[in-house]
């Protein structure tokens, strides 16, 4: 943002030698890959019925080890949220840059006609 300001600076500053002070947006928006349905656990066979009997066969360890996959998942799951946050705000960022840009090399070609 700085950077953006001291352009904006120098453009309103220097009118007409401006050429070449106005810095285009840098575009390394590193966008996020959701988890796969891969990444879902799939649920053990001895819960299958459980949503209709509520009823189940499973020993507690296969239901601890579920819990833990199901957890583990969406924690994945909130980290490719929290990265996709990330990724707009450098999306809006850049687009305020472009912006920028634009009006500073617009300012610069306008300066020099006049």
């Amino acid at each position: 943002m700085r950077r953006i300001f001291i352009g904006a600076a120098m453009c309103a500053l220097t009118p007409g030698l401006t050429y070449g002070y106005c810095s285009s947006p840098s575009d390394s928006i590193s966008f996020p890959s959701a988890p796969g349905s891969y990444d879902r656990p799939s649920m053990p066979f001895c819960l299958r019925g459980f949503k209709f009997s509520h009823t189940h066969t499973c020993s507690e360890w296969e239901i601890s080890r579920y819990q833990n996959d199901v957890e583990e998942y969406l924690d994945k799951l909130r980290q490719f949220a929290n990265d996709a946050v990330d990724a707009a705000n450098e999306a809006i960022s850049f687009a305020e840059e472009a912006k920028s840009y634009a009006k500073c090399e617009s300012d610069d070609v306008l300066d020099e006609i006049q």
